[in-house]
């Protein structure tokens, strides 16, 4: 807890970002789109891709704002367990 604390302070990176399944050509995701594309065709495959794309971002937007609805309430009851 003191570690992230710190680096906020700091100003320094808590951690990197997580890549993205898409990013990565290796992965099972990369070789079943891949199979998709040979398939269904390469316009199918982009629109598909676009779409898994923008459902990733969104679901790590939802998770950094649950995190930081969290932290801002533990900070809260670490205040107000102070006062007491």
């Amino acid at each position: 807890m003191f570690d992230y604390i710190g680096a906020i302070y700091h100003g320094d990176p808590i951690h990197t970002p997580a890549s993205s399944p898409l990013d990565n050509q290796d992965s099972a995701l990369s070789r079943h789109l891949e199979r998709v594309r040979r398939e269904m065709g390469t316009a199918f495959t982009n629109e598909l891709e676009r779409t898994l794309r923008v459902e990733l971002n969104r679901g790590r937007a939802r998770t950094f704002q649950d995190g930081f609805r969290l932290g801002g309430q533990l900070m809260l009851a670490f205040l107000d367990a102070e006062e007491d």
